[in-house]
This record gives structure tokens, C-alpha cells and sequence, in this order.
């Protein structure tokens, strides 16, 4: 076991920003601990949570014998050649040089996010354009009691300010009826097929099993991942000084944020969405090619069968948390961004959000990302 005293390893926290070294179980790749230098003879090593005592075991020898044992005169540049060993490929516990990674504080990532958002939102009004028509249905839907505000939405509103005034009209509406009331269901219903433009799940199976997905949709902070952006069109505009619409387009517009302006490591999960540009540059390549160093199989044993599953699990945030971690990022955003009474609703923030993901973001990407392939390998 190493020890936290009295030696050259010590147990404590690796700072990614500085260069590090991953140590892989080799059939799976799962991480088992980093490495990383303090000074010539003292290295800190982190252990994750959850790895198997065989495989903590196999690693801690590793280390003893690699850094401590041989008593190299420069231990952490021979660590680095073990990396690139041929021991390295027939070892259990494989060795990944890696360099920095650049992390940020919670206060630099949302001050790069508000940085990167704050030349639109003068525009919103301009770029905001998911425009809907009040047909007949919705009057009957809401009630009378709405009639007179649901008619003005009609007379010279762009889609920005009849979003707004949509959603003032459906919060109350929602919070007025009991969830598992007709009314409740027929508004929420209208909100996902006919505002949102989610037709696929239109009959009343799917339905049923969407009002389940609603339902505990609001009974929790950390909904289910199945159908979000639909159960978060609901939560959002029944609650819109707390939830946010977590779409392709939202999640799309986050991480090229994050990853253009090296805002964190952390990416949400996208939705499955029908945008063409948005499919056709996949931004989930674009994170594992920035990050691609991560995933070389380093002469890995056949192809590691969950080998992009394990990488993917250090970059991508879980579908189980997404919902919570992006509602809270762009909360944070939100209450900075704007110095008006609109930094107590995060939706404005969120329609920027979507506003710019085929349009801004597509172009930011068609004109910036270059990939180069070496030819001499």
C-alpha cells in the first residue's frame, strides 16, 4: 500500500492543470489513479473512487516499483518513458502520459460564459424566432379566464415577446390546476406538440407515458434523461424563475462555449435532435477531437471494447445529473448576465441559448475548427 508518510508518494489531489500521468486497468481502460510530479523525488497520486481492491493493488505496486524501487536519478522523466514502454503494453496497468488540462473555477467559467453571451442580449428580441400561432385550440385549452391576454399575443408581438408573455400566461395556468387534472394535461400536451413542435410521441400510449415523465419530472431536481426535452418544456414554463428548457440546441450552444473558450472539461449529454447543420457537425466529435489525446488505445488489447465508453464518462457529465448541472449553470449565467429584473429568470438566457446554435454557433464552427491528419505516422 502506498503510504501517506514517509515516502516519496504521497496521497492527495493532482491538479490537471499541470502535466499528469492516467494509470488504465488495460482490458477495460477504467481509470485507476493519476500521478502527477511535486518535485523531483515527491509525487502526489490520486485514486478514484470505486475501483476494485485487485486493481488498486496491481497499481500501487506499479508505482512503488517504477518510482520508488529502481531509484531512477529523474523517477517522474522515466515515468514518462514507461508510458511509451514496451513493458507498458503487456502490463496490466497501462501508463498514459498526459499534459495539462486547463480547469476553471466555478467564478472564471461563468464570468468566460457571460463574456462569450453578453453581445446578445441587447439582440434577443432580433434573434429570438421560434414563433407559434393562438389558434382556437389553445383559447379552449387555457379557459376564459385567459382569452383577453392569449388575443394580444396576435397584435404586433414578435416571437420573443409573445414568449414571454406565453409563458407568464401558461405559469399561471399550470400552477392553477392540479397536475393529474384533464386541464393540467391538456395544456402541458399543447406545450410539447403544438409550442414545441414534438410530434413524434403524439398518441395517447406515448402520452401517458410522457404525463408520467412530467410528473416526476417536477417531483425532483435531478429528472430523468428520457424525453427532457420534452418534460422540461412543461417544467420550464410552469416554473420559469427556476427551470430551464434542456434541448439539442441549449446543450449544443453550452458546450461550444465551453469548449471554445475553455470554460471547463465537463459536457453535456445533447439530446437527439432533427437540426441538419447540428447533425452534420456533431459537436460530441468535436469534444473527443480536442480531447482526442485521451482516447489513443496505446497499444490496448483488443480495441478495449468499452475503451470510449470509460473516456466518455471522464468528459461527459452523466445523463442522471445533466438536467440538474446545466439548470445550475445557467441559473449562475443568468444572474449575471443581466442587471435587470430578468436575471431572476434563467429562460432568457436559455432562448439565447437556442437562438444561436444553428446560426452563431454554426458558422463559429464551419470557420474555426481546422483538423489537420498527419500523413507521416
Amino acid at each position: 500500500m502506498v503510504e501517506q508518510t514517509n515516502t516519496s508518494l504521497k496521497i492527495r489531489k493532482v491538479d490537471m492543470g499541470k502535466e499528469y500521468i492516467e494509470l488504465r486497468w488495460a482490458k477495460d481502460g477504467t481509470l485507476i489513479c493519476l500521478l502527477q510530479s511535486l518535485q523531483k523525488h515527491n509525487f502526489s497520486v490520486e485514486f478514484m473512487d470505486g475501483v476494485p481492491k485487485n486493481r488498486l493493488k496491481a497499481a500501487e505496486k506499479e508505482l512503488e516499483f517504477y518510482l520508488v524501487e529502481l531509484n531512477e536519478p529523474d523517477p517522474w522523466k522515466y515515468a514518462k518513458y514507461h508510458c511509451w514502454s514496451t513493458c507498458n503494453l503487456y502490463s496490466s496497468v497501462r501508463w498514459f502520459e498526459r499534459k495539462s488540462v486547463h480547469t476553471c473555477s466555478d467564478s472564471e467559467k461563468i464570468g468566460k460564459i457571460v463574456a462569450y453571451l453578453n453581445k446578445y442580449k441587447d439582440q434577443l428580441d432580433k434573434i429570438y424566432r421560434w414563433d407559434f400561432k393562438i389558434g382556437e385550440e389553445l383559447l379552449q385549452i387555457v379557459g376564459n379566464k385567459y382569452e383577453l391576454k392569449l388575443k394580444e399575443l396576435g397584435r404586433d408581438c414578435n416571437p420573443f415577446q409573445k414568449r414571454e408573455k406565453l409563458t407568464d400566461i401558461l405559469s399561471d395556468a399550470l400552477n392553477h390546476y392540479d397536475k393529474s387534472s384533464p386541464e393540467f394535461k391538456n395544456i402541458a400536451l399543447w406545450i410539447i406538440h403544438k409550442w414545441g413542435r414534438i410530434r413524434g410521441s403524439a398518441n395517447h400510449n406515448n402520452d401517458s407515458e410522457t404525463m408520467k415523465l412530467i410528473s416526476g419530472f417536477l417531483e425532483t431536481d435531478k429528472p430523468l434523461f428520457n424525453r427532457i426535452a420534452s418534460t422540461s418544456k412543461v417544467g420550464a414554463f410552469k416554473n420559469p424563475t427556476k427551470n430551464i428548457i434542456y434541448d439539442s440546441r441549449v446543450a449544443y450552444s453550452m458546450n461550444w462555449i465551453i469548449l471554445s473558450q475553455n470554460a471547463g472539461n465537463k459536457f453535456f449529454p445533447i439530446p437527439q435532435g432533427r437540426n441538419t447543420k447540428m447533425n452534420a457537425f456533431d459537436l460530441n466529435v468535436l469534444v473527443r477531437l480536442k480531447f482526442s489525446s485521451k482516447y489513443r488505445l496505446g497499444q490496448t488489447e483488443n480495441g478495449e471494447k468499452r475503451h470510449i465508453f470509460n473516456i466518455d464518462k471522464e468528459l461527459f457529465i452523466p445523463e442522471e445529473n445533466a438536467y440538474y448541472e446545466l439548470n445550475k449553470l445557467v441559473g449562475k449565467v443568468n444572474e449575471v448576465l443581466w442587471d435587470n429584473s430578468r436575471k431572476n429568470s434563467p429562460f432568457y438566457t436559455e432562448m439565447i441559448l437556442f437562438s444561436i446554435a444553428d446560426s452563431d454557433v454554426f458558422k463559429e464552427i464551419t470557420e474555426s475548427v481546422n483538423i489537420s491528419i498527419k500523413n507521416d505516422l
